[in-house]
Formats: structure tokens, sequence, C-alpha cells
């Protein structure tokens, strides 16, 4: 498995590597995994083993540089490919016999893998987290950029698109419907599960607290500004959370300490986050662009009973249905609306709450990674 970045780094793409890596390994498979990463920290290795899985970190990348071009077309693929294509091509000379399938994460470790694919004569899979041809600035040039994807995706096996939106934009651009196959992201729903939301709220400090949480990358495609905004405006007894972290930490901290109702959580391990879904009354995703495929925040929150508001962009729609959440346009003034909404009628809050761990038990289950098992076979 080839990913452009992995943990620590944080992210939907980067927790959905992890989370394949734990469950192809405990089924058995030998998996290797190799990504770049940002200068390491604390528990994370360049190179870790356990059973069935080894994973090699290559330290090329900057932090705030990886941060603010995360989403260029040109630059991020030009940081990451070059040390991929490096590394994997002297792995692959050393363990060429041990490796049956090589699978990409994203459009940038697919040009890399397309390569060793066709060099070393191996299945190729890649999975698309997200849509290619958004409303991101840097995607004006859809014409070139289509042509790029097609080429690059019309390399491999099996296309591993996360949802149907991700599906029908690589049918538009030329790619085999036959050759696509839609494996949704999912969670451990054992790890990610309903808890007593008073004893959630107490063990994170927020007793009798209204709670909207924001968790995700601190950029100002995730709609940050906008809720900062929201939290000044609102006219409602609440408090706006954030977990994360990204090139506007030091605005969110700011903010804190200027708006009361405004709370600072910085970065949260992935096993914590459990608690804070649970300590949550509402989670907020009002992404700013249609780039976004089902940002994991979502089913997390779901699989542990908590309703989201999401914005109308990307594959958000075709997740958060009226059953358990609201769709808004990500703007200020809608972000406030939709919170008063149900802050002011808690029975219809208690009924999105009620239908959510079921909704996620029934669209993403573990059963979403036995497609991807499936897929390396044929």
């Amino acid at each position: 498995m080839i990913s452009p970045t992995f943990l620590p780094v944080i992210g939907g793409s980067e927790i959905y590597s992890y989370d394949l890596c734990e469950y192809l390994s405990g089924r058995g498979h030998r998996v290797y995994l190799i990504a770049c990463t940002t200068p390491l920290k604390g528990k994370y290795r360049l190179v870790e083993r356990r059973e069935n899985l080894c994973i090699r970190r290559i330290p090329c990348l900057n932090r705030k540089l990886l941060e603010k071009t995360a989403g260029h077309p040109i630059i991020y693929p030009f940081l990451v490919v070059p040390p991929l294509l490096f590394y994997s091509l002297f792995f692959l000379l050393r363990h060429r016999n041990e490796v049956d399938v090589i699978h990409a994460q994203s459009v940038s470790a697919g040009l890399v893998v397309a390569l060793l694919a066709a060099i070393f004569k191996k299945r190729s899979l890649v999975t698309t987290h997200g849509k290619y041809l958004s409303d991101n600035p840097y995607h004006l040039q859809y014409n070139k950029y289509a042509k790029f994807i097609r080429w690059v995706l019309g390399r491999f096996d099996r296309i591993l698109a996360i949802n149907e939106q991700s599906r029908d934009e690589l049918v538009q651009i030329g790619i085999g419907a036959d050759r696509i196959v839609i494996a949704p992201h999912w969670v451990d729903q054992q790890t990610f599960r309903p808890a007593d939301k008073e004893a959630s709220k107490a063990e994170v400090g927020w007793q009798g607290k209204f709670v909207v949480l924001f968790a995700g990358r601190f950029v100002e495609d995730k709609g940050i500004n906008q809720i900062i905004a929201a939290a000044k405006a609102i006219n409602r007894d609440v408090i706006f959370a954030f977990a994360g972290t990204g090139p506007l930490d030091e605005m969110i901290a700011n903010a804190a300490k200027d708006e009361p109702d405004i709370l600072y959580l910085g970065r949260v391990d992935n096993e914590q986050m459990p608690i804070y879904y649970n300590a949550a009354d509402l989670i907020l995703v009002p992404s700013r662009h249609a780039g976004d495929g089902i940002p994991r925040v979502i089913i997390e929150a779901f699989s542990c009973g908590t309703p989201v508001i999401g914005a109308n962009r990307g594959g958000i729609p075709g997740v958060v249905t009226s059953s358990v959440g609201l769709i808004i346009e990500p703007t200020t003034e809608e972000i406030n609306r939709a919170i008063e909404v149900l802050f002011d009628d808690r029975s219809k809050l208690e009924n999105l709450t009620a239908n959510c761990r079921r909704y996620a038990e029934s669209r993403f289950s573990i059963r979403n990674a036995e497609i991807v098992e499936v897929s390396y076979y044929g």
C-alpha cells in the first residue's frame, strides 16, 4: 500500500489507510505500507513492525508546506511523488516476490503505483478519497486535469470509488464503469459506539453545556472562518468546540481566548475521539468545496449516535440524510439557523440522535472493508 501521508498526519485518508492495514493484517494478509511523513514526535517510528504489518515512513515533508499545498494538483504531487517512487522502487526490487497487489491511496500515490505496477507486473488498485474535479480554485483547468486523472487512473486494474458521486465523475471523464467499484469508508463500530451522553460530558468537562463540535483539519476549505463567525453571532447558549490541527491553529486558539463560547481542543488522538463525539450534541461539517467525498468525521459521529449538520458539498448530502442530520449552505447564517432549530426543538434532536447508530451500522460497517479485500483478487 502506498499513501502520500500516514499517521501521525491526521486526516480521513490517513485513518482509512490505517484501518485498512489493521483489517487486512488481521485477516492474515502480509501488508507493507509506504508513506511520506513530517518530522516525527512521540510514539511514531520511521519503521514500525507488527505481526503481518510493516509501516515505512519517509521523513521528507515540511508540515507547514504540506498544509498549504495539500489541495494543489501540481505542487503537492511534486512533494510526495519523487520520494514515494524512489523508496518504493528500491523496496520492490528487494521484495518483489512478496508482493501480489499494489494499492494506491489517491491520485498522487496512483501516479507512483501505475509506474511500479507496469515495471513489476503487479495487480494494481487505487482508492479515490473524494471528487477530483471540484470547485477548488486549483482545479479550474478541468480539461487538462481531467486528462491527467484519466491517464493515471486508466492504468489500474480496479478503481475503488468511495461513493456514487466519485464514480459518476470518473465515468464522465472517460473511465470505464466496469473497472470502478464503490467501496465506501467504514469505522470500527466497537470503538466508535454510543455512550451515556451525560457521563461523556462529565468526562470532558462539558456538564450542562450544549456543544457543537468541529473535528478535522483547521483549513479554510473546512469552513473554519464561518464557524468562528457563527459562534460570535449565535443567540443561543451554545459552545463551539474545535478538535484538530492545521494552518489556522493560532486563529482558533486566539478566538477561544476572546470568546467564552469557543473551545480550542487542539489535536486529539483518534482513539480519544469517541468520547468527544458522545459528549457533543451536534457535529458540524461545513465544508466549502465539492472535493470532499465522505468526511470521516461524519461516519464516526453517526456510529457514536451523534447527528451531523453538513454542507451541501461533495458527497456530504448523500450521507447526511434528513433522518440523521441537516444539510445546509455553508454560510454563517445557515450554520446558526440549523443549530438554533435543533437547540430549540429537542424532540427533533432526540429523534435524529436515536436514528444515527442504526444508520451507521447499515452503511458504514466492516462489510465495506470486505469489498476492498475481494477486489484484490479480481
